[in-house]
């Protein structure tokens, strides 16, 4: 089950978000906006407030606006010698 939250303050690409589940350092989050999915990763961890990182633009992101974990960090496929 992927670990839900929600929107509590934004910083230009620094978005505080208040989980109700665990989350680790470094997991990636999409955050709603619209229906658009913005990808960002977990920064630092407070108790139940998260600070993420947005590597998309936040204008129009707004407070409430729900957050899903994904459980697991960035990952790529890199080819073969690498």
């Amino acid at each position: 089950m992927l670990t839900k939250g929600t929107v509590k303050g934004i910083i230009a690409n620094l978005v505080i978000v208040e989980v109700d589940g665990a989350v680790s350092q470094n997991e990636i989050a999409y955050i709603d906006l619209e229906g658009t999915r913005l990808m960002s990763e977990v920064i630092k961890v407070v108790g139940k407030n998260v600070y993420v990182q947005v590597f998309e633009s936040t204008r129009g992101l707004q407070v409430n606006s729900t957050v899903e974990f994904q459980g697991h960090m960035l990952e790529v496929v890199l080819g073969p010698g690498l």
